[in-house]
């Protein structure tokens, strides 16, 4: 199926695109989107960030991962909002 998009609406952890097919139907997908955010706290400190992080109500989960930037290894924290 082909769309055009005519609006997408980031509320809640949906994302509804809502548009017409070639011939002329409205559809809208709707799909579930977790927010997410890297945080690459310094070595010396990772362990207290993520004990603070870990307080916080707003954040909804968080899982460390082991990340690669630039080609330098970092241990990451991922945040969903």
């Amino acid at each position: 199926m082909e769309v055009f998009v005519i609006f997408i609406d980031h509320s809640e952890n949906l994302v509804r695109i809502w548009g017409r097919t070639k011939d002329g139907k409205k559809v809208c997908i709707i799909t579930e989107y977790k927010y997410y955010i890297y945080l690459l706290p310094k070595k010396e400190y990772f362990e207290e960030v993520l004990e603070k992080i870990k307080k916080l109500d707003y954040i909804k989960g968080l899982e460390v991962e082991d990340k690669k930037f630039f080609g330098k290894e970092y241990k990451a924290i991922k945040l969903y909002l």
